[in-house]
């Protein structure tokens, strides 16, 4: 496989380093199907299977308005938002803070919150958009290369040409119509999610995440960390513990589940 298609933003739990074993287990979607990222994040699973050619349609979603915001002003506006990034000094430490204080009022809507989260995600320690962090240069050309990629991948490709900030849940239980869905599900996990998102989940969230699985006949695709909960949560269904390689060096890994209802290529199969 060709060189992966990086997110949109560095993101806290992104899947860059392990996007090719999942493209391996979702395989290529029938036409009529709707790849659904309801915990879209840095987006880099449904940004490389479009680039796969994988999936041909997405819908995307993410319950914090911010990272909403952001995908929306690359799929609608992204001349805008590339122009504030080469108008940017990344490199002004009073000029990243005064970004940071502005996201933090909860006053900022729009290109204005969409442009704040960019700048959160790539001035902070570990992308946990929490606290400027100036120990590496500014590279707005990376920033622009990824928002130019992303909207070239998503034009015309995703459902309502926007990014929902719905709760996830819902998400999942949208109907949809002409066509069926192939869920990837990427939840904050239990052990390492606390503290690092916005929009965390609760044990009463990651449980009734599992009974409205356990009820949808879309098939689907979900990551966890390797907790007793989710094993308890997900028993019966295939679960499969996974080795990740970490940023922070490639000696360094963790324990990963992959868990879906059955194997992906019979569903798929059926509903082509």
């Amino acid at each position: 496989m060709s060189t992966e298609i990086c997110g949109l933003v560095p993101y806290p739990g992104g899947k860059r380093r392990s996007v090719a074993d999942l493209l391996n287990r979702i395989g290529p979607l029938p036409c009529s199907m709707t790849f659904v990222e309801p915990f879209v994040g840095g987006g880099v699973v449904s940004l490389n299977m479009l680039a796969r050619g994988l999936a041909s349609r997405v819908r995307l979603n993410d319950r914090d308005p911010a990272v909403a915001a952001l995908w929306t002003a690359a799929i609608q506006q992204p001349g805008q938002l590339i122009d504030r990034v080469w108008n940017f000094p990344g490199d002004d430490r009073a000029a990243v803070e005064e970004v940071f204080k502005a996201r933090r009022s909860g006053s900022l809507r729009g290109l204005d919150l969409a442009f704040a989260e960019l700048i959160a995600r790539r001035r902070s320690y570990r992308n946990k958009a929490r606290e400027p962090w100036h120990n590496r240069p500014w590279r707005a050309d990376i920033a622009v290369d990824r928002i130019r990629t992303a909207h070239k991948l998503l034009r015309g490709r995703v459902v309502g040409d926007t990014c929902t900030a719905l709760d996830a849940l819902d998400v999942i239980q949208e109907q949809q119509r002409g066509g069926v869905r192939f869920l990837f599900l990427d939840p904050p996990y239990v052990e390492q999610g606390p503290g690092v998102y916005s929009h965390g989940m609760t044990e009463d969230g990651h449980r009734r995440l599992g009974d409205i699985l356990r009820a949808t006949d879309c098939p689907w695709l979900l990551c966890y960390d390797d907790s007793g909960l989710i094993r308890e949560v997900y028993a019966g269904f295939d679960i499969q513990c996974v080795s990740v390689p970490l940023y922070s060096g490639p000696a360094q890994r963790r324990a990963e589940l992959r868990i879906q209802a059955e194997p992906l290529a019979a569903v798929i199969g059926i509903a082509a």
